[in-house]
């Protein structure tokens, strides 16, 4: 309708003559000219900022136009346009200021992506430049928006998804994997899945074809991340080979959940899972992928098929669990992550006998592993791979609205349940195997309990489980968790807290203790996701654990760091509660705590990145709670003024950026209110 209108108002001549004059223009005046280019030195002048907005708006102006007229541009506007796009992508990315130019470059990337799905001279000259900036090593700056560029024209036209698809696979087709060339296929495939099962799931089928025919190489792909991840001493590959097997790991899922069911059957029969041929792969992580893929199906097509398939997801999870104790740390995590994810879907979607009793002998698995542990390094990598299955299993089966009316999903939801809940007396179970498996799934895996999410390569997050890939969700599932869960937790906290004051051992050699802290962390990290509308209903119970955790002096230092965040979350959320919840008692235990907290958390010199971090974070919300505390009655903020204002003087001075802007916040609020 748009063309249509134009040429009511501008004929088609004067339309190609505003094109040729508009390229023309921009090519003399910012390519040849370069009257927008500046030095490195010159990027925040302000008359150069503007000077560059106006390059890209008429760019992008240009673009529109030729969308509007594109069968009729000239053949000067046709062979200017690399240029000017070169230009543009060179100079634009340059660019210190990114909140005012990343509107602008999104809208070029649309803008272009559109013109290459036009038949025309001019989408065919943009497809063409854009596959040689790919190729050319000496434009690899460009690569990562060219390929973005081409991703959104490929989920909008089938021949250019053909030609990317079949590009991509061919820079791999000679066995040597360049780790960047790896990493645009994963973020390629997981894209193009991911927007073409919401936009037009029969184009699935042809990745699907390309994916059939390229299986060799896939192998052999994989094999080679496995070498990267299972090399301790080149640490920088093993993050970017995680990355890549989770993204294809999210595109296999993506790919199977928007396919019919009938093209779902042809992938288990054309990796051999199912049929008189089926036959487990040789390759590790290979198994990791096709486990995605069924873990996606639909729960129709993985009944139909579910012995052979439920056969092969034992036999990777028993393959997994003996390779753990000689996993490097990123293998092991990997591993971990992606089965439990597709443990705690299969479970979700087809809570049946089979799927029940294959649930069942998983997690007699994993116990009869921990019984026969032979060392504590080998217990804890072994505990590190097991508890996401807990946390996950019990997501999966408290989403299900009917699991009541299924006795035996219902008998797995309470085994799950005392797997991850301490028992009334836990002093009489410190020594049973779970022991250790139920401090990891609490100290490390509460946070599983909420719904978590799949990174996609364009930014976006998905729940795995989720209607997107055929699982079944309910809408209540905060507030069942936290009756059912985070109830129990807060009752084990409290009753682990009453058995240490009543022991005699000494705490920090108490397994009772650990427990308790175990307890305190995973209801305080539960607490802190939970939505607000609940969050109100809880914050007395919220508020105490959160002080406690902080003014006792008993808890490490991570379940402290919890209890100070939750505390300055209240006080953004839930201002009115936070005062009322903490009485004046321990609101003084609170204010005399705050220099030890510094002292803990400052002047380390620790190498651990990680450590560093958390010290930084903790530092943080302890800036924030001070902005919160001036607001507590005047006898009490008069009597700790002094101690305040030390501790916000070496906050001013923190080496976080974050944590001196929020402590120059709470100095404010202490010198006006104090």
């Amino acid at each position: 309708m748009l063309p249509v209108l134009l040429t009511f108002f501008l004929p088609p001549e004067e339309l190609v003559a505003i094109q040729s004059n508009l390229s023309r223009f921009l090519e003399l005046a910012c390519v040849r000219y370069g009257l927008c280019t500046t030095g490195q030195a010159e990027l925040l002048n302000s008359t150069s900022l503007q000077l560059r907005l106006t390059e890209a708006s008429l760019f992008n102006f240009l673009c529109r136009l030729l969308l509007l007229g594109a069968d009729s541009c000239a053949a000067a506007c046709v062979d200017c346009l690399p240029s000017l796009c070169k230009h543009l992508m060179t100079h634009i990315s340059k660019s210190t200021d990114e909140s005012i130019l990343r509107p602008l470059k999104l809208e070029q990337k649309n803008l272009l992506s559109q013109l290459i799905c036009n038949d025309s001279a001019v989408g065919k000259k943009l497809q063409s430049f854009f596959f040689e900036i790919l190729q050319d090593q000496e434009s690899c700056h460009l690569a990562p928006v060219a390929l973005e560029v081409l991703q959104r024209s490929a989920c909008e036209n089938e021949s250019v998804l053909k030609e990317l698809l079949e590009f991509i696979f061919s820079r791999l087709s000679n066995g040597r994997f360049n780790r960047q060339e790896v990493t645009e296929l994963a973020s390629t495939l997981v894209f193009i899945t991911r927007t073409l099962g919401d936009k037009r799931p029969r184009c699935l089928v042809t990745v699907l074809g390309f994916i059939a025919q390229q299986s060799t190489v896939l192998s052999l792909l994989m094999d080679s991340l496995h070498t990267d991840l299972t090399m301790a001493n080149q640490t920088d590959k093993s993050p970017e080979a995680a990355n890549c097997i989770t993204n294809l790991s999210s595109a296999f899922r993506f790919l199977v959940a928007g396919l019919p069911n009938k093209s779902q059957t042809a992938i288990l029969e054309s990796f051999n899972l199912i049929g008189p041929s089926a036959q487990a792969p040789s390759n590790d992580l290979m198994r990791l992928l096709l486990v995605a893929a069924i873990s996606a199906l639909r729960s129709a097509v993985f009944m139909e098929h579910s012995e052979e398939l439920l056969q092969f997801m034992f036999c990777t999870i028993q393959w997994a669990l003996k390779q753990s104790p000689t996993m490097s740390v990123a293998l092991l995590n990997l591993t971990s992550s992606q089965l439990s994810i597709d443990f705690a879907c299969v479970l979700n979607k087809s809570p049946y006998a089979p799927i029940v009793a294959f649930a069942e002998s998983v997690l007699d698995l994993l116990i009869s592993h921990l019984v026969t542990t032979p060392t504590a390094e080998v217990d804890q990598n072994r505990c590190q791979f097991s508890a996401p299955f807990i946390v996950l299993g019990l997501r999966a089966l408290l989403n299900l609205p009917s699991v009541a009316t299924q006795p035996q999903a219902l008998a797995l939801q309470h085994r799950l349940l005392s797997m991850l809940v301490p028992p009334a007396d836990p002093v009489d179970q410190s020594d049973a195997p779970e022991f250790h498996l139920r401090v990891t799934c609490l100290t490390n895996y509460a946070n599983l309990l909420l719904p978590a999410e799949v990174n996609t390569a364009d930014g976006d997050k998905v729940d795995f489980l989720s209607a997107t890939f055929h699982c079944t969700t309910s809408v209540l599932y905060p507030q069942k968790c936290y009756c059912l869960v985070g109830q129990e937790l807060l009752r084990a906290w409290q009753g682990a807290r009453k058995g240490c004051t009543t022991q005699t051992s000494p705490p920090s050699s108490s397994r009772m203790t650990v427990i308790e802290d175990a307890c305190l962390r995973a209801y305080l990290q539960f607490s802190s996701l939970l939505p607000e509308s609940i969050l109100g209903d809880i914050v007395s119970d919220v508020i105490e654990a959160a002080v406690l955790a902080v003014t006792t002096g008993v808890y490490s230092l991570q379940t402290q760091t919890l209890g100070l965040a939750l505390i300055s979350t209240l006080a953004t959320v839930l201002p009115s509660s936070l005062r009322s919840g903490i009485s004046d008692g321990h609101a003084d235990d609170l204010f005399e705590k705050l220099p030890l907290i510094l002292q803990n958390t400052s002047g380390s010199a620790t190498d651990d990145p990680a450590t560093a971090e958390r010290e930084a974070r903790m530092r943080y919300h302890l800036a924030v709670c001070l902005s919160a505390l001036v607001d507590f009655p005047a006898p009490i903020t008069a009597r700790h003024k002094g101690r305040v204002r030390r501790v916000l003087e070496h906050l001013l001075d923190d080496d976080c950026r974050s944590v001196r802007l929020q402590a120059s916040r709470a100095n404010i609020r202490w010198y006006l209110r104090v």
